[in-house]
């Protein structure tokens, strides 16, 4: 009843706080680029203050070891000193920067060229300070681009970072810059934190994660799912391992080199629709925060692990497996009384053909050519 109050209203269509009776209020930042940052803030803050409210500014220097990395991350490709970005953001004349979040109170989403959605007011916003100082500026398009934004310099989502800064304004205007990269740019203290950056993108880790912090000495290697491989791996700040299709990364945590396997919708690792049911389906890990598939998607793509990826059920997948099973949380799985279904391995591949079937998931070839593929020759045509 608010929405449809607010459309009659204004127009437009915004999400409605039902406490304030008016749109949320969104995060968003802005990041001013090179030895020029000091000189045009106060520009900037006038600009953002006409129409917005501004909430913090803080100064820091990225290590020259770290800047080009941390560049590539923040925008999401690779990018080289040579690069276009590189020039135009002067980090090839200095290491400064100075970053600005402000709250748009309007929310209203709206379509620009490609079909891109922005942020109507904070789009409005860019436009003005791209046309006055061109791309000495970065400026989100909405509040999700800003979050990632928040999580790469702080670690932290919006909702705490203005829990962290609420009593300190302008937080680090008038102090010296901070020297300070971007999260894991020296690696991650722990698995948790390394997940974290991903929050504002598509992810799941697949399989094996019950003991994280710690790393499953059987399984060393973290196994997740992305929507975008390229992305995800800068953002981890994972580098590849081999020059071959193998899709496999390193990355520091605590200190210690650890194995990433990126998974990437299309690769052919599960079927394609499967695998962006996967992400569709996700939910956080009780207690422990980051995302893992729902139980039942959990459970076939680990049989179907077993048996197309692997060729066979080892003992360990059996007991996850009898685990899923007996939560009674897997759509069509309830093997309480039936103890003699696991020891039945022909039993188990026509249970994983029957649920493929219904789904009308193909068993597919992955991309990856260490990734072993046993056909299932009777279920293959699916």
């Amino acid at each position: 009843r608010d929405c449809i109050h607010y459309v009659l209203k204004c127009g437009r269509w915004a999400p409605i706080n039902k406490d304030t009776g008016k749109p949320y209020a969104e995060l968003n930042t802005l990041v001013l680029w090179g030895k020029d940052s000091k000189d045009i803030l106060d520009e900037v803050k006038t600009l953002v203050s006409e129409t917005h409210a501004l909430v913090g500014v803080h100064s820091f220097l990225w290590t020259e070891e770290n800047k080009v990395s941390n560049l590539s991350r923040f925008y999401g490709t690779f990018l080289g000193k040579g690069s276009e970005k590189y020039k135009l953001s002067e980090l090839d004349q200095s290491n400064e920067l100075i970053l600005v979040t402000y709250k748009v109170s309007d929310s209203h989403i709206t379509k620009i060229e490609g079909n891109k959605k922005v942020n109507h007011a904070s789009w409005k916003l860019k436009s003005a300070l791209r046309e006055k100082y061109e791309y000495k500026i970065h400026a989100s398009n909405h509040q999700y681009e800003a979050a990632r934004d928040l999580n790469l310099f702080f670690g932290l989502t919006p909702k705490e970072y203005l829990a962290k800064y609420k009593n300190d304004l302008l937080f680090g205007e008038e102090g010296p810059a901070e020297t300070k990269d971007l999260k894991g740019a020296s690696g991650w203290s722990d698995v948790f934190e390394m997940l974290k950056v991903l929050e504002t993108t598509p992810y799941c880790v697949l399989r094996n994660y019950d003991e994280f912090p710690e790393l499953d000495l059987e399984h060393p290697d973290i196994d997740l799912l992305v929507s975008n491989r390229e992305e995800a791996a800068l953002l981890l700040n994972a580098v590849r391992v081999h020059d071959t299709p193998r899709v496999q990364y390193k990355t520091i945590i605590g200190g210690a080199t650890v194995y990433l396997d990126l998974r990437e919708v299309g690769d052919g690792y599960f079927d394609c629709k499967w695998q962006n049911r996967l992400l569709d389906d996700r939910q956080r890990c009780p207690e422990k925060g980051f995302f893992i598939p729902s139980e039942t998607n959990h459970f076939f793509s680990l049989l179907y692990h077993a048996f197309v990826h692997k060729g066979g059920l080892s003992l360990e997948y059996k007991v996850k497996l009898k685990q899923l099973a007996h939560s009674g949380k897997v759509r069509g799985v309830c093997f309480t009384h039936s103890a003699w279904i696991w020891e039945d391995t022909e039993a188990l591949k026509e249970f994983l053909g029957t649920y493929l079937k219904q789904h009308v998931y193909q068993i597919v070839q992955p991309e990856d050519p260490t990734v072993g593929f046993f056909r299932l020759d009777y279920i293959s045509s699916i």
